[in-house]
């Protein structure tokens, strides 16, 4: 056996069945959408949280957040008691999250002001219950970039001195 975040992958490759349904864990962001997972992570707590995009019922998509407890049911305490938030304030996408010293979710990704590719990157933080903290940024989020380049932010890092670095 090897210890796989905190669930067990058994030499033979069997899921655990202990996690999730069946060793398997749907995401989704409601009835006629759809989510892609870009990265995850582990909080303090055990439970996980997925970040990514989501697309509503007409296919535009936006920066998706997802958090499951440690058995891999959604935490019905994040976002709209559902477990998870989107946000389709702008065409985006979440690439990498990281937590910051007091808790808050902080989550890097591209935007889409074309159809074609990302121009511009976003920097959101998030407080531990899924709301934006309105004390970061533009109401929660920060953004920026050259229309004339491809862009988008790679990675975040959150320092423990409060500042944050990212990768673009």
């Amino acid at each position: 056996m090897e210890a796989l975040e905190r669930r067990i992958l058994y030499a033979a490759g069997d899921l655990d069945s202990s996690w999730g349904d069946g060793g398997i864990v749907g995401i989704g962001a409601g009835a006629g959408t759809n989510a892609f997972a870009e990265n995850l992570l582990l909080d303090a707590h055990g439970r996980m949280l997925v970040a990514g995009y989501a697309t509503d019922a007409n296919g535009v998509f936006g920066l998706w957040l997802a958090r499951y407890n440690a058995d891999g049911t959604p935490d019905t305490t994040f976002g709209g008691g559902d477990g998870q938030v989107v946000w389709h304030d702008m065409k985006s996408g979440a690439v990498d999250l990281d937590i910051d010293a007091n808790g808050n979710i902080l989550v890097t990704g591209s935007i889409w002001t074309t159809a074609y590719y990302p121009d511009d990157w976003g920097v959101w933080r998030f407080h531990n219950d899924g709301s934006l903290d309105a004390s970061f940024g533009d109401n929660g989020f920060v953004h920026g970039g050259n229309s004339s380049n491809i862009e988008g932010v790679c990675s975040v890092l959150a320092l423990p001195d409060g500042k944050i670095m990212t990768v673009e």
